[in-house]
C-alpha cells in the first residue's frame, strides 16, 4: 500500500486538483483505504463525478470503512445513473434485481442492466445471460443466456467466463451435443474403434 501511494503521489503532484483527488481516491479504494478514499472522493461526488459517485454508492451498499446504508447507496448510484455511468447502472440494477434498499422489481433491473450493457459493460452482460437462464423478468431462454455469458467472457468477465464454463459442463451450447475431443483439439480418425 506504501508503495503505492508513494508512485501515486509522485504521479499526481503536477496533476489540477480534481484530477489528482480522484486518482488518490480510486488507488485508496483499491487498497482498501477507504477512510481515504471517502476523503478524496466524496467532494468529487457532490460536485457531480459519476466515477466518485458510483464508488461512493459502493462504498455504502457494501458497508466497506462506513455502516452499509442502502439509502445513501441508492442516492449516489442515482445520481450517477443519471449521467449515464454503465458500471452505476449495473450496481443499480442490482440493488433492483435483489430488493436490497428498494422494492424488488426484475423489470427495472432489466431496464438498467441493458443501459449498462448497451456501453459494453460485461458484468451486465453476465447478468442479462442469469436472468435469461433463470427467466427473472424476461422468459427463460437458454440460448439467449449463452449469448449472453458468451459476449461476458469474450471480454474477459469471470463470471460470464464460468458462467459459460458451467453450461458446457452441462452438456449445452455446443454443436452436436457434448462430445469431448482429446486435448489437442485433434478428432479420432474415423477408422478408429473408439470414434
Amino acid at each position: 500500500m506504501r508503495d503505492t501511494d508513494e508512485r501515486l503521489n509522485m504521479d499526481t503532484q503536477n496533476l489540477p486538483k480534481p484530477i489528482a483527488d480522484m486518482m488518490e481516491g480510486l488507488a485508496a479504494y483499491v487498497a482498501r483505504d477507504f477512510a481515504k478514499a471517502l476523503q478524496k472522493l466524496k467532494p468529487l461526488a457532490e460536485q457531480g463525478e459519476a466515477i466518485a459517485q458510483n464508488i461512493l454508492g459502493q462504498i455504502y451498499d457494501d458497508g466497506i470503512g462506513v455502516p452499509e446504508d442502502n439509502p445513501e447507496a441508492l442516492k449516489w448510484f442515482q445520481l450517477a445513473v443519471a449521467q449515464g455511468n454503465p458500471i452505476a447502472q449495473y450496481n443499480l440494477g442490482q440493488m433492483y434485481l435483489k430488493g436490497k434498499g428498494v422494492a424488488q422489481d426484475n423489470q427495472e433491473a432489466l431496464r438498467l442492466f441493458r443501459l449498462s450493457v448497451a456501453q459494453g459493460y460485461s458484468c451486465a452482460q453476465s447478468i442479462l445471460g442469469v436472468m435469461h437462464f433463470e427467466g427473472l423478468g424476461v422468459p427463460q431462454d437458454k440460448q439467449e443466456a449463452l449469448k449472453w455469458f458468451r459476449l461476458a467472457a469474450a471480454q474477459g468477465d469471470i463470471s460470464g467466463q464460468a458462467n459459460l464454463r458451467d453450461r458446457y459442463e452441462a452438456g449445452q451450447g455446443r454443436r452436436g451435443g457434448s462430445r469431448r475431443h482429446p486435448p489437442g483439439g485433434s478428432r479420432p480418425a474415423a477408422s478408429d474403434p473408439g470414434s
